[in-house]
């Protein structure tokens, strides 16, 4: 097993008495990419509280520190100093520098691997020291580290109360005359070559170097824009987070499927308030996105303006039937396959003794096109049996009730789903159509396989991250994030009468594999925990960033997703699981298989990973499948 960071610097430790540490980017990290980013939230922070559109602070904040260290007779500098050389009033030097001070400290959270250091060396009875270069205030420091558990130290040394630093050496002299301890004694731990390695050598103490900048993400890694603000203040946010996360799968959660969540909810939440429309999160698909809307805007809207709807094409099938006129437009809900009358029948809540059985063997041998049983016109008279006809008008009645009481015809619904063809909208709006005379819901998607908006109308639909023309990698991995975001419950069957009120009757729910559960719950956590700070009330989450760490699964898993999600079995109808393959020398004597197994696969590209175990680019590859089969990619 792999040594952890806090392992192999523990290890070192039980050899010195002394331990000592330095503070940024080693007990505590920021939340952004470089320290001089913090004055880039100061400048909005302070711009939104003055109500002011134009008031440039970074670049005079950054000259005005310079010009300060160049002017004093000491090595180190105050932030008092630093602002007496800004050209501004009193009131409002005061005013940034208290703003300074509140980002500082709502952007800074423990190392989760050097606070495992630190509690060690407590627990272990050494005497722990912190000694740093610093410019913020004595008091301003020791609040920080007590807000993050770090208690029970002996001393701290700050070169801007010294006014000599580390850097130079002198610091660490004045930390040994001090405390009267030998330098044979000390190991000093931080982030800077110079400073906390090679600096400490001068007086005799060893310094132990580690690296400023960890990834802890296990897939927000690559895409990152450097030069965008946005994107590395995210990216640090969740990377200096994830650290405290054990749970591989509550980790994947956080930071693959977390940002999704934020991303799309406050795209929903903002369309609701645009349009004053009811938002209807659609069963089941839907049962993380409802939770996490729960947790940003529940109580502003008072749990009035937002509802998880049961509904399903399965369950909507009669209803639909009813008001078009024809059991044959039953079509509509059928996923693309041919089908034996007996499985039509099955698909439709029926058994094949209900039909009306001609005796022709030809029957039940024949397959149909699911999506063209308007065209075979002997569907009519089989399938329109009289028990089949008093069925339907139970169910179709029952559905009605149900829609009307969630207020499909009497308000605007945001229909919020996944997305992908957008039948569930079509056809609520044809139903609305034949009953009210319009249509009233407009549908909210994460993504457009094929034909949505030619289905629903132009305008009627929107997609957040991808349409059918677009090339993502997000659409590549659907059936993998339906699984991801698998709802505990059954799908919706139809409904029924109960003490006088229309419920929903559900299918048997699948067992949510544990590792699914964890990746929810992850998700939510990251939702949570990004509610709360500071840095959301700057920065919203786009789409582009929010898929990043998404496509990344989809397109190069590693091992350990690939062995726990490629056994999770995805239903439509059928179980299959995500990406399991057989071996590939049986492929070798049988290609057919190969692309059997393939096309069921939901998870295709892992699939191809997982069958022959290499890091080769099979999101090529599977394009290259895809235009070879005549499909496009």
């Amino acid at each position: 097993m792999k040594r952890t960071l806090s392992d192999r610097i523990n290890k070192v430790c039980k050899k010195y008495n002394v331990i000592s540490f330095d503070i940024f980017d080693t007990l505590l990290k920021r939340d952004v990419l470089y320290p001089k980013d913090i004055f880039y939230f100061v400048e909005k922070l302070y711009k939104f509280q003055k109500q002011l559109t134009c008031f440039e602070f970074v670049n005079r904040r950054i000259k005005a520190e310079k010009v300060a260290k160049e002017k004093s007779d000491f090595e180190e500098v105050t932030l008092e100093e630093i602002y007496s050389e800004m050209n501004l009033d009193d009131l409002t030097k005061r005013s940034l520098m208290k703003l300074e001070l509140e980002v500082e400290r709502n952007f800074l959270i423990a190392n989760a691997e050097i606070k495992k250091v630190f509690d060690y060396c407590k627990n272990n009875k050494k005497k722990i020291y912190i000694t740093s270069d610093m410019y913020l205030p004595k008091w301003f420091i020791e609040k920080i580290l007590a807000d993050n558990g770090y208690n029970g130290y002996t001393k701290l040394f700050l070169s801007n109360e010294y006014r000599v630093t580390k850097k130079t050496g002198n610091l660490f002299k004045v930390f040994l005359e001090s405390e009267g301890v030998d330098a044979k004694d000390v190991l000093h731990i931080g982030d800077s070559r110079y400073s906390d390695l090679f600096s400490p050598r001068k007086v005799g103490i060893r310094g132990y170097y580690i690296k400023r900048k960890q990834c802890n993400t296990l897939y927000l890694r690559k895409g990152i824009e450097k030069d965008i603000m946005e994107q590395t203040a995210l990216y640090s946010f969740i990377n200096n987070r994830i650290s405290f996360i054990m749970d591989r799968n509550i980790r994947l959660g956080y930071e693959v499927l977390g940002p999704i969540l934020w991303s799309y909810c406050g795209w929903l939440h903002k369309a609701s308030l645009d349009s004053g429309a009811k938002i209807w999160f659609a069963a089941r698909d839907m049962f993380c996105f409802k939770k996490a809307y729960e947790i940003l805007y529940g109580e502003e809207n008072n749990y009035n303006n937002f509802e998880y709807v049961y509904i399903s094409r399965k369950s909507l099938r009669p209803l639909y039937a009813s008001v078009t006129g024809n059991i044959l437009n039953s079509c509509d809900i059928f996923p693309r396959d041919k089908y034996s009358i007996s499985q039509i029948a099955k698909y439709m809540g029926y058994g094949i003794e209900d039909i009306n059985n001609s005796g022709s063997v030809d029957i039940f041998e024949k397959k149909y096109i699911a999506r063209n049983l308007i065209k075979y016109k002997e569907l009519e008279n089989i399938l329109n049996s009289d028990k089949i006809i008093e069925a339907e008008k139970c169910k179709s009645s029952l559905a009605k009730q149900y829609l009307e009481k969630k207020g499909l015809f009497t308000q605007d619904i945001i229909l919020a789903d996944v997305g992908w063809h957008g039948t569930t909208q079509f056809i609520l709006q044809k139903i609305q159509k034949e009953l009210v005379g319009k249509e009233r819901v407009c549908g909210y998607y994460l993504g457009d396989l094929e034909g949505t908006c030619k289905r629903v109308g132009k305008g009627n639909a929107h997609m957040l991250y991808f349409d059918e023309n677009s090339n993502s990698m997000f659409s590549k991995g659907t059936m993998l994030f339906e699984a991801l975001i698998a709802a505990t419950h059954g799908t919706t069957i139809s409904y029924r009468k109960y003490n006088g009120d229309i419920e929903p009757v559900l299918a048997k729910g699948n067992q949510v594999e544990s590792c699914i559960a964890k990746i929810q719950e992850g998700a939510l956590k990251f939702v949570k925990d990004y509610k709360e700070s500071i840095i959301a009330d700057f920065i919203d989450i786009s789409p582009e960033f929010s898929m990043m760490a998404f496509e990344q699964l989809v397109e190069k898993p590693r091992r350990e997703e690939l062995d726990r999600l490629g056994r999770v079995v995805y239903d439509d109808n059928g179980q299959y699981m995500l990406a399991m393959p057989k071996s590939y020398i049986k492929y070798i004597f049988n290609p057919k298989q190969l692309l059997k197994d393939l096309k069921y696969a939901p998870w295709r590209i892992g699939f191809i990973y997982k069958l022959f175990k290499l890091r080769l680019p099979y999101g090529k590859i599977y394009k290259m499948l895809r235009n070879v089969s005549g499909k496009k990619a």
